[in-house]
């Protein structure tokens, strides 16, 4: 009866976890924000003044033309205080030859990078950074970057 009792304990320790996870898969799904994404990078958290946070990179894929790269607040929240928020391009997952394809600033944007009004950046290597350039912290409620199909 002991052992029956010891290995009941065991499983409840092994799907309680599990189950917990496949139930916020779906949620977590409902939120993406396109059809189709070569990368999602989330961000949440509190960026210090100068802190930067760069999201991926990650590749278009060909035919580029059906692609669109995307940085954005993901929360009806805006972020806590004003961010720098750009784009960036690149010919190598490296990054280090990147160039600034789209930047604003402001607590809450939505940029958006199609190969219609850049064709010259697609296919190439794209990230995502977010950047506090004020003295206090900035709290984001939620970020993402992505290269994606649109829906």
């Amino acid at each position: 009866m002991i052992s029956v009792i010891r290995a009941t304990s065991r499983l409840r320790l092994l799907v309680a976890p599990l189950l917990t996870l496949l139930l916020a898969l779906p949620i977590t799904l409902a939120i993406a924000p396109s059809a189709f994404a070569d990368g999602i990078f989330p961000f949440s958290g509190t960026l210090k003044s100068g802190q930067e946070v760069c999201l991926g990179p990650t590749f278009t894929d060909d035919p580029a033309t059906n692609r669109v790269v995307v940085l954005s607040n993901a929360s009806e929240q805006p972020a806590s205080g004003s961010l720098q928020w750009t784009i960036n391009r690149g010919t190598t997952s490296a990054m280090t030859d990147s160039v600034v394809a789209l930047q604003q600033t402001g607590t809450s944007v939505h940029l958006l990078v199609t190969p219609t009004s850049s064709p010259t950046l697609f296919p190439g290597w794209f990230n995502g950074c977010i950047k506090n350039l004020r003295g206090h912290p900035v709290q984001v409620p939620q970020a993402f970057f992505t290269v994606a199909v649109p829906a």
